[in-house]
């Protein structure tokens, strides 16, 4: 049976269809939506992952450089690390070297040369050590004290304080100085030398401890800073006119460095305080007892580290300055250089250049003793000449030989204006006369030698010899007059005003009157001009061989009869004697002819006539003595009836005394003698400035 629906209910199907549909489009839009909408998230995270791909891959990029940066920076540094450590370690071998060399070359006996520029890196090189520079380098020779100190410190042992005394001139600065140089270029050593004291006592306290500190300060500020914090404060060092709070914070600061420094502590750290002419610091004077140098005074012992002074000669305090107990060990006295030392560096000198080749050894040890201050003396002259400088080299050495001991011996001489002793002793020096006896302040000159198998001093070497002789001419008025005004040996006045007076004529004449015992000058000759041109002392009456024209000649004080010999240029021979008795009462003209010496079993007149080259004949010597007493007086005199004395050609016996004296009556017979006499009355006739 079918059954038609009504037109409502087929409304409501068909809107419910309507309605099923809509719902149906409306869930494929929002399913297509929600598709859309997963397809943009999709693309949004395919993006954002794209995006973070690439940004990995950025950051992936950024961190391989980076990381490859680094590595070639670390292969930088590296290699920086690795060259400053081969650069150190070079360093430290290089330093290690030296060390050995130091000891090797001190066990070989050989010389090394070191390059004044590195010489002067942290110290400056004092004036006295330079003498031995040529070609900006000076030589090195190790020698024994120099030895023992740098092999303690290579072992690190402890050291102790050091004094160097002796003569001048042995290198007692030189060694100082080599020390604290070599110790300066050790890490982790802070050196002060102090190579000029005596110029830094006359400064104010608060310039000696700018000085100091400024010293310091560039040299070793970082250790400074690290273990005494101390630090250069410009406000205080860099005021160029301070005040007197000023000047005292610097002495202050200064001071309390000194003392950290002296009584330090830290086993990292070790000191060296080196001050050359240490004795200097005794000086009284006004305000002394306040300088800054006083702190090295009576220094203790340095707890890390050591003290070194030299005590120079130049200055007295030299008691004061040997007993100070500070000291642990007092080093025994430096003195010339030994035979080995001096062949080795004479030597090297001449190989590389400081000294001539041709040079024969003796001659160099004879003009310099072994000295060390005298061969600087040699290097300095030699080295002018190679700079085309026109004076005689040797000359000019010894030169400066003279000068150097000249001003040493007038030091001893003038502490006292009438200091008879030292001018009585420069005196015999200047007669060539025999030293029996040397007092401590000679000694301590080391200026003298023993001859062998005797008890008398000689000077060491001709230019010390000469030194004396032009300290005598320097204050001759004042010495000749002071040696007067002694009774016991005025007589050594009257030699000296001789001598002086001849020598004083080398270069030029000596004119004396040729008047004869009756006071008669000669009418044929009446004035004699001789012509010097050198002087020498004779060691020994009896050792010449042959005596040069234009010599004038200082006998040795055991030589019979005369006192001199004057041999003129124009050939002429003149034999002198002196004395302030009157010619009857001394030696006459006749004992040239009797008077022998030992060892050649010759006259007077045989050897000098010899030794001249000259003629002896015709000459005569004929006496006739008759001795007679007289009772009234008791005493023996001797009255010659009978002279005939003739001197051989060109021959002449001069007599020279205060005595005021002539003999005018044929019945003294020695009248006639062949006789030039001087005496009170014309004395100064050989020199008339005095």
């Amino acid at each position: 049976m079918q059954t038609n629906s009504s037109p409502q209910s087929q409304k409501k199907h068909k809107k419910s269809k309507q309605k099923k549909r809509k719902k149906e489009i409306q869930q494929n839009q929002n399913q297509n939506q929600n598709q859309n909408q997963i397809q943009i998230q999709n693309q949004n995270q395919n993006q954002n992952q794209n995006q973070n791909q690439n940004q990995n891959q950025k950051q992936k990029k950024k961190k391989k450089k980076k990381k490859k940066k680094n590595q070639n920076q670390n292969q930088i540094q590296k290699k920086q690390r690795t060259s400053k450590k081969h650069q150190k370690t070079n360093q430290e071998k290089k330093e290690n070297n030296q060390q050995i060399s130091y000891l090797t070359h001190y066990k070989e006996k050989k010389v090394y040369q070191v390059e004044l520029v590195d010489l002067n890196k942290n110290l400056d090189c004092p004036e006295s050590i330079k003498l031995f520079e040529l070609n900006n380098s000076i030589p090195i020779l190790i020698r024994q004290h120099t030895h023992q100190i740098l092999q303690k410190i290579q072992k690190d042992e402890t050291l102790r304080s050091y004094m160097f005394k002796g003569p001048p001139g042995v290198g007692k600065s030189y060694i100082l100085y080599h020390i604290a140089n070599y110790c300066s270029k050790l890490k982790n050593w802070i050196v002060l030398y102090l190579p000029n004291t005596a110029d830094l006592r006359n400064q104010e306290s608060y310039q000696v401890a700018e000085r100091i500190v400024w010293n310091l300060s560039e040299n070793y500020r970082s250790l400074l800073e690290k273990y005494f914090f101390f630090s250069y404060n410009e406000e205080i060092w860099k005021i160029s006119t301070p005040n007197k709070n000023q000047k005292l914070k610097m002495i202050q600061s200064c001071n309390d460095l000194l003392i950290k420094l002296i009584n330090s502590q830290h086993r990292n750290i070790r000191i060296l305080i080196a001050i050359d002419q240490w004795n200097i610091l005794f000086r009284k004077q006004k305000e002394s007892s306040k300088h800054i140098l006083n702190v090295f005074k009576f220094i203790p012992k340095i707890k890390n580290g050591f003290f070194l002074a030299a005590v120079s000669a130049s200055f007295s305090y030299w008691d004061q300055a040997y007993d100070d107990n500070a000291f642990d060990t007092i080093q025994t006295p430096l003195r010339i250089f030994n035979e080995v030392e001096f062949k080795t560096l004479v030597e090297w000198s001449k190989t590389n250049g400081f000294l001539p080749q041709d040079l024969p050894n003796t001659e160099i040890e004879k003009f310099t003793a072994r000295i060390p201050k005298l061969i600087g003396f040699l290097f300095q002259a030699f080295r002018n000449y190679n700079l085309s400088y026109k004076k005689d080299w040797l000359t000019e050495a010894q030169e400066l030989a003279e000068n150097f001991y000249k001003r040493l011996i007038l030091h001893v001489a003038n502490k006292n204006e009438k200091n008879y002793s030292a001018i009585n002793f420069i005196s015999k020096i200047f007669l060539n006369s025999p030293i029996e006896n040397l007092s401590n302040q000679w000694k301590s000159l080391g200026l003298f030698t023993q001859i062998e198998n005797t008890s008398h001093y000689l000077p060491l070497c001709e230019s010390i010899r000469k030194a004396f002789i032009s300290a005598m001419n320097t204050n001759f008025v004042t010495f000749m007059t002071v040696l007067a005004s002694e009774e016991k040996v005025k007589w050594r006045a009257l030699e000296l005003f001789v001598f002086n007076s001849f020598i004083s004529s080398i270069g030029g004449s000596i004119t004396i009157t040729n008047r004869n015992l009756k006071g008669e000058q000669s009418v044929k000759t009446p004035k004699w001009s001789i012509q010097l041109d050198q002087q020498i002392y004779q060691q020994r009456s009896h050792t010449l061989n042959k005596l040069e024209k234009g010599t004038f000649l200082i006998c040795y004080p055991d030589h019979p009869a005369i006192d001199c010999v004057a041999y003129s240029k124009n050939g002429n021979l003149f034999y002198i004697q002196i004395s302030e008795e009157s010619y009857s009462k001394h030696p006459k003209v006749d004992s040239l002819f009797e008077m022998e010496f030992k060892s050649t079993k010759e006259t007077i007149l045989e050897y000098y006539t010899r030794i001249c080259g000259m003629e002896l004949k015709p000459s005569k010597c004929q006496l006739k003595k008759e001795e007679e007493t007289e009772k009234e007086t008791e005493k023996e005199t001797e009255k010659e009836t009978e002279r005939v004395i003739q001197l051989p050609p060109n021959q002449y016996y001069i007599y020279i005394t205060t005595s005021p004296h002539y003999y005018k009556y044929s019945n003294t017979g020695y009248s006639n003698d062949p006789v030039i006499l001087i005496n009170s009355e014309n004395i100064s006739e050989l020199d008339p400035e005095l």
